[in-house]
């Protein structure tokens, strides 16, 4: 352990599970404290024992695809933590579930996926905004993905959602950098995680290209990179989105 981010307090929805565990546990090591949202509690009581952070992080069960929801669950990191100096916006509809072909998409399915993985994110980071603005500054990261550069077959409407992710942060900074605010995204590759199963091309050939370094990237590696955007090594870092890729734009 480290003292990089001793004091330092912050929120990641989706805390406790694949990236966003390796992300808690990544801040946790460098002395952070830590409060964790995951959908339902029982998903959240499993998570934190299955990745070790049961008693190490606050836990909070909310669905953030609900309006209202992502608002609530900073107020009460805020109040849980004593405030709030990082907010990562980890959670999202990935994997299975958001993989659907453009002919077979609905407007339930395109709603749930505006709503935790664009909305949510959004008016998640309005609400942590307005407490780093009155409390000196903060630093909020959002987790894209390299999928907002790169089509993948059934994987048009979650492009969108994580392409606009970047789009709002870059708008954010320059909004938010006089009030000694960051934004910045980080868009991982093809990442090693329970929920990342690619979709199948129509001719059967999986979707996702091998990455220049020949292997699939680990969840701990996004977590440094997380580290390292809320640690003082990433003070001069905003509006720019980190690719954390292995090569696979590449490829």
């Amino acid at each position: 352990m480290t003292a990089e981010l001793a004091g330092r307090r912050v929120l990641i929805t989706g805390g406790a599970t694949g990236i966003g565990a390796a992300a808690s546990h990544a801040l946790l090591d460098a002395g952070a404290a830590i409060a964790v949202v995951q959908r339902t509690q029982s998903e959240l009581a499993s998570a934190l024992e299955s990745t070790g952070l049961a008693g190490r992080v606050a836990g909070l069960s909310a669905d953030l695809g609900v309006p209202g929801e992502p608002e609530r669950a900073v107020r009460w990191a805020t109040r849980t933590l004593g405030g709030l100096d990082g907010f990562v916006a980890n959670a999202a509809v990935t994997g299975p579930p958001a993989h659907r072909t453009l002919l077979d998409i609905d407007h339930e399915y395109v709603d749930r996926m505006l709503a935790v993985n664009l909305r949510a994110p959004i008016t998640a980071t309005a609400e942590a905004a307005r407490h780093f603005a009155a409390h000196g500054g903060g630093t909020v990261v959002l987790v894209s993905s390299v999928l907002a550069h790169a089509p993948a077959p059934a994987a048009s409407v979650y492009s969108a959602t994580k392409a606009g992710l970047i789009a709002f942060a870059r708008g954010a900074a320059l909004e938010l950098g006089a009030l000694g605010v960051r934004v910045v995204t980080v868009s991982p590759g093809d990442i090693a995680t329970p929920s990342s199963v690619a979709p199948d091309a129509p001719d059967g050939r999986r979707a996702v290209r091998e990455p220049a370094v020949g292997r699939r990237g680990e969840p701990a590696e996004i977590g440094s990179a997380v580290r390292f955007l809320l640690g003082p090594g990433g003070s001069y870092v905003t509006g720019t989105d980190l690719l954390v890729d292995g090569g696979f734009l590449l490829s």
